[in-house]
């Protein structure tokens, strides 16, 4: 009998915590903007959330997975959008101090919907400045290609005339795999 009412107080605490969970994860998502299936975010309108910070202890909790390098204060995440592929969640965000960079650094993560839990992610997989003086900028371009969400990223820094772009597809299952 004791094992049974141990059981169930077990059952419901890991139930309770992953509606925390999931409540947190929702709360996590307030500030970022819906991004709809073949659009551009483009660097200029990211620039516009520049300052716009992404509560800290949620940043440090999923952005960053409790890095136990970094402090909460630390994480200087600012939104970009998120978008749904199945269950999947795709957020995409930047980081860098509005008055205290000279650029920016886009990621993206996916995570499952019904636990709140990241599956994968990519760091910095784009740039951009905080002026067009010599600066890079960058177009995120969401589209799809057989089932597939793909992100492309592109930077042109024009010191160097020079322009990197880089393709992913999510899967279904939320891994990142790059394209050629």
């Amino acid at each position: 009998m004791k094992k049974v009412i141990f059981l169930l107080c077990m059952a419901t605490s890991l139930s309770t915590y992953a509606q925390t969970q999931r409540d947190r994860f929702l709360e996590l998502l307030m500030p970022f903007k819906k991004i709809e299936k073949f659009s551009t975010v483009g660097s200029y309108e990211m620039l516009q959330n520049a300052g716009e910070y992404i509560d800290n202890q949620l940043a440090w909790e999923f952005l960053w997975q409790k890095n136990k390098f970094m402090k909460p204060e630390e994480t200087f995440c600012q939104p970009v959008g998120w978008f749904v592929q199945d269950k999947i969640a795709v957020l995409i965000f930047f980081t860098g101090q509005k008055d205290n960079t000279l650029a920016y650094f886009v990621s993206f993560q996916t995570y499952d919907i019904k636990s709140a839990k990241m599956i994968d992610e990519l760091r910095n997989v784009a740039s951009f400045g905080v002026n067009d003086r010599g600066y890079p900028v960058c177009n995120m371009n969401l589209g799809s290609f057989d089932n597939l969400s793909r992100l492309t990223f592109t930077t042109l820094t024009s010191v160097y005339a020079k322009e990197t772009v880089l393709k992913f597809d999510i899967a279904k299952n939320g891994k990142i795999k790059a394209v050629k």
